[in-house]
């Protein structure tokens, strides 16, 4: 036992150690945006907002809007020396939750910290090819319902391609 304590005193790590989370296991991706700010801040208010609708990557959920919605959040602020890309990347995980925030945390390391990248790997993984093809061909097919109005189609249509 005095042999095991005089090596843990020594800087020895034990299994237990090794086996524990460092901090550094939390790290998360930092943007490729350089900061030119010595000071800033994310609104708490903002932030708030982003998280008011977030973004859970269900069927039904589509990417595209999610980013337009984000985009506006996002352009309402601006600090000197803080880049665009900088708040977004630095922002955008408060506006996901479940799987979407899930699949951030994996793909932010992939993309190196590039907003552009993480942007076209958000919309490829929750609105892939197929559910393009599939909202294509309803639009090449579309036609008005027997008992629908023209103002009811019309929404019907514009709520496909938009």
């Amino acid at each position: 036992m005095g042999h095991l304590i005089q090596h843990m005193e020594e800087g020895e790590k034990s299994l237990r150690d090794y086996a524990s989370p460092r901090s550094e296991d939390f790290d998360m991706q930092k943007s490729d945006s350089v900061l030119r700010a010595t000071e800033y801040e994310i609104k708490p208010q903002i932030i708030k907002m982003a998280a008011a609708n977030p973004f859970g990557g269900d069927e039904m959920d589509n990417p595209y809007r999610h980013i337009k919605w984000f985009t506006m959040l996002c352009n309402m602020v601006q600090q000197d020396g803080v880049l665009l890309a900088w708040f977004r990347w630095n922002l955008f995980p408060y506006s996901l939750a479940e799987e979407a925030r899930r699949w951030f945390a994996l793909a932010s390391f992939e993309v190196k910290g590039n907003w552009d990248d993480l942007m076209k790997k958000f919309c490829e993984r929750f609105f892939p090819l197929s559910k393009v093809q599939h909202i294509r061909k309803q639009v090449i097919n579309f036609a008005q319902g027997e008992e629908e109005g023209i103002d009811q189609a019309w929404d019907r249509f514009n709520g496909l391609i938009e």
